[in-house]
């Protein structure tokens, strides 16, 4: 914390906090729009008895989301903004954490550049503001992330539990973030190999295994009161991952993917800003180990995507919690080329980075 926040420079300082400001005032702007469809059931659920609220199926889509809910309305009362408080909490917090995950797989100036993109981009800030998990499992996965180099190269117990206490968590904010759990693990393990050689694949797989085997238990954990209610098999949990158009084979599911998270993340981003995310993006994952590996890992989710949903078209939404990393590979993308080109390299990055998120 202090190497990545209180040790750095002013300028740098300086920067984050305007990054945040803005990200912080968009999403204030955004607060009290009129709640949709998808939120009126969880105003419902909120004004429930306990035992009915959390055994109601539909709590398997976002489980966190109506305990997040109930503290936040019985403190504050029933307005909408103390309906949505929790989430907008989370969709701050990834402000500053895409940052601190960029520093800690690349640099400063790359953590930057990542959350200067997060606090404008229309995902991060469209579920900062609706009632539903999205945000809440942003911030897990994320975390996830960002203590994987430090458990491949001490693999402290510590560490180890709280990833594992962050893929629940994850879990239990949206079940579609089984995976990001995948991706998580996947990464991690891939990681320890890579530090650790021939001799680190027996406990890649150990501590990969361990920590999925805990994490799918902690979810069920979670889950437990819908699980008494109605059974494992009724639950609904499979449902939740059953949406979208049948009978897609896995080369039409991996060209629609990318284009449909594409475009939805780009929303009102100038096309300009997006060409140049999308030759960071091509520049961060091949002029980097993290970026190569961070590949290897998507290519064995989209593999096991063909097996668990059937080859269905699963909604764009699912991928959202993708949005903090790949920004975070895009900016290594673009600091590479930074780096590279004097001219530039002598820039304030405060200036440089704010430019960004202002023209964004």
């Amino acid at each position: 914390f202090r190497s990545a926040f209180i040790s750095q420079t002013f300028s740098l300082q300086l920067t984050l906090a305007a990054i945040v400001i803005l990200g912080v005032a968009l999403r204030l702007h955004f607060l009290n729009t009129p709640i949709v469809m998808d939120e009126g059931h969880w105003l419902w659920l909120v004004d429930q008895p306990a035992l009915l609220g959390f055994t109601n199926q539909r709590t398997t889509l976002h489980g966190i989301l109506l305990p997040a809910m109930k503290l936040s309305v019985a403190l504050l009362g029933d307005d909408e903004w103390a309906f949505r408080l929790p989430v907008l909490a989370f969709g701050i917090v990834i402000l500053p954490l895409t940052y601190w995950v960029g520093q800690v797989l690349f640099n400063s100036r790359v953590g930057l550049i990542a959350a200067a993109v997060i606090a404008v981009a229309w995902p991060m800030v469209a579920y900062s503001v609706t009632a539903r998990g999205y945000a809440f499992g942003n911030v897990f996965f994320l975390a996830m992330i960002g203590l994987t180099p430090y458990i491949a190269k001490t693999q402290n117990i510590g560490a180890i539990w709280a990833f594992t206490l962050f893929s629940a968590l994850a879990g239990y904010s949206v079940l579609s973030m089984a995976f990001a759990h995948i991706l998580a693990v996947c990464f991690l393990g891939l990681v320890i190999i890579k530090n650790g050689g021939r001799k680190a694949l027996i406990p890649s797989v150990k501590i990969t295994f361990a920590i999925s085997f805990v994490s799918g238990f902690l979810v069920l954990v979670l889950f437990s009161p819908i699980v008494f209610a109605h059974g494992l098999v009724e639950a609904g949990f499979l449902g939740a991952l059953d949406e979208g158009r049948a009978n897609i084979g896995f080369l039409g599911l991996l060209a629609d993917q990318p284009v449909r998270f594409w475009q939805q993340w780009m929303t009102d981003i100038p096309g300009t800003i997006q060409l140049v995310i999308l030759v960071g993006l091509i520049i961060g994952v091949f002029s980097s180990h993290h970026g190569l590996t961070i590949l290897v890992a998507l290519i064995i989710v989209f593999s096991l995507l063909a097996i668990i949903v059937g080859g269905k078209f699963p909604p764009a939404r699912v991928w959202q919690f993708l949005v903090p990393l790949i920004s975070i590979i895009a900016a290594s993308g673009i600091d590479f080329v930074i780096r590279r080109l004097p001219a530039i390299s002598h820039i304030k990055q405060s200036g440089a980075v704010l430019l960004v998120a202002l023209v964004a």
